[in-house]
């Protein structure tokens, strides 16, 4: 069966994680390979917003963030959108995202099409949609570099295309990536955007004690935050030493892997289990 793009989940969730994920990794190669699997396990829950926080530097907090975005952006775009540069020089390891706004779609099935722009004519632009025949909107005003499209018909030169926001569709197409350069800050943003903020740390409450109001308060949230901690620190110490009180920014600290069978449990460990428990939730 071919997969097509899955309902749009609510509530939606976001990610923050620390640019302190690849501190441990031994060079570029190891960093890549990590920043890839939390781009990768982003997409398969359906999270919409990674965010990265920099609690270490921000030579770190960068290059978190140019991978996930050179991961996100589907293959055809790279080269017109992301300038070749040292730090992609391991891209080739990254896992294969395979998102839906990734996939070649037939169109009158699936007519929606990450697009980029090719030139501005007098009418509208000519729009590369990674197919046999370029697009064009049609309009007078100034438009992003890269945008979402929607095909609404066609002639022997292209394909008439209209901007449009996937989310609108009620389907599940892309995560988008933001930066920020403290918690802090990153917090802030937070506050504003979504209606509950989960912290994910072993020091929380066991989630088996905690499944039933979480799986409340999931249902009745707009949009949610799941932050997570880094190799060296949790969420409440790296809050500390910006003097934010952890318990005042999350609703709730919960433990997704109790009696956990390992000293520590990596990053992108973490993502994959509290997503996984979380989604389940959202589900049920």
């Amino acid at each position: 069966m071919k997969f097509l793009p899955p309902p749009r989940a609510l509530p939606p969730f976001s990610i923050a994680v620390p640019s302190s994920i690849v501190a441990e990794a031994a060079d570029l190669r190891e960093k890549t390979r990590k920043i890839g699997y939390i781009g990768r396990s982003a997409a398969i829950f359906r999270v919409e917003e990674i965010i990265i926080y920099m609690d270490d530097n921000i030579y770190h907090l960068d290059l978190v963030y140019n991978i996930l975005r050179y991961q996100e952006l589907p293959p055809y775009l790279r080269k017109k959108l992301i300038p070749l540069a040292r730090d992609f020089s391991e891209v080739g390891i990254l896992p294969p995202l395979k998102s839906p706004h990734h996939l070649k779609y037939d169109i009158s099935i699936v007519p929606i099409r990450e697009a980029s722009v090719i030139k501005r004519t007098k009418r509208g632009y000519l729009l590369d949609l990674g197919l046999e025949k370029p697009g064009y909107l049609k309009t007078n005003k100034h438009i992003p570099r890269r945008l979402t499209v929607e095909v609404v018909g066609e002639n022997d030169q292209y394909f008439k295309v209209k901007q449009v926001d996937p989310k609108d569709k009620k389907i599940y197409w892309k995560f988008d990536i933001k930066k920020f350069t403290s918690m802090k800050k990153m917090v802030e943003y937070a506050r504003t955007t979504h209606s509950l903020i989960i912290g994910a740390t072993k020091k929380g409450i066991n989630i088996t004690q905690i499944d039933n109001i979480l799986k409340e308060s999931l249902h009745t949230s707009n949009k949610v935050l799941i932050i997570f901690g880094g190799p060296y620190e949790d969420i409440d110490e790296i809050a500390k030493r910006e003097n934010l009180d952890i318990t005042t920014v999350c609703k709730y600290l919960v433990n997704t892997v109790p009696h956990q069978g390992v000293e520590s449990i990596r990053t992108e460990e973490a993502i994959i289990a509290t997503l996984s428990i979380l989604n389940y939730l959202r589900e049920k």
